[in-house]
């Protein structure tokens, strides 16, 4: 579902899944739009997807950056260079994770065929490689970013969710 992230994070550029192993293995690249004069910010992150439902009742997806002094494998660089042309490097730091909680009762409800409630806690941590970020940016990502992509979310899953939605998204989560 990585490659739909544009279709409701309006910050989201290109979101590509470069590699996968099976469901719970892969390596991402995304760019996030920043406001001029700054350019966008471009990440490669490998995720991993570990099931320690039995024991703690969820699952953990660890967040890492693929990037080590710049420099990525050949076999990575599959976005069209061109456009990447005016893109900076953001870092993805240690500790970066996703916790998915089935809620509840959910968990017996969701093996009779009944759909699931989940709590999902992501904590990113992000170097945008910005060296003293202007007070301005951090308010903008702060008080604009975070809160049009929480509401943009919440409409992109209430679309999916409905009855009858006609969304190409909607279809793989059905």
């Amino acid at each position: 579902e990585f490659n739909f992230l544009d279709t409701w994070n309006p910050f989201a550029i290109e979101p590509t899944i470069l590699q996968a192993e099976g469901d719970r293995t892969m390596t991402l690249y995304c760019a996030v739009w920043l406001p001029w004069p700054f350019h966008p910010r471009e990440m490669y992150v490998f995720i991993e997807v570990s099931d320690v439902l039995d024991e703690h009742k969820c699952y953990v997806v660890t967040i890492r950056d693929i990037e080590y002094e710049n420099k990525l494998p050949e076999s990575l660089h599959r976005v069209d260079s061109n456009k990447r042309r005016k893109r900076e490097r953001c870092s993805i730091l240690n500790g970066s994770c996703a916790v998915v909680y089935p809620l509840g009762s959910d968990l017996k409800e969701a093996g009779k065929g009944k759909k699931g409630r989940t709590r999902v806690l992501i904590s990113c941590h992000a170097d945008p490689l910005i060296l003293a970020p202007p007070n301005w940016l951090v308010n903008f990502i702060l008080k604009l970013m975070a809160p049009t992509i929480y509401r943009s979310l919440e409409k992109a899953l209430r679309r999916v969710y409905s009855a009858d939605s006609p969304a190409p998204y909607a279809e793989i989560v059905k």
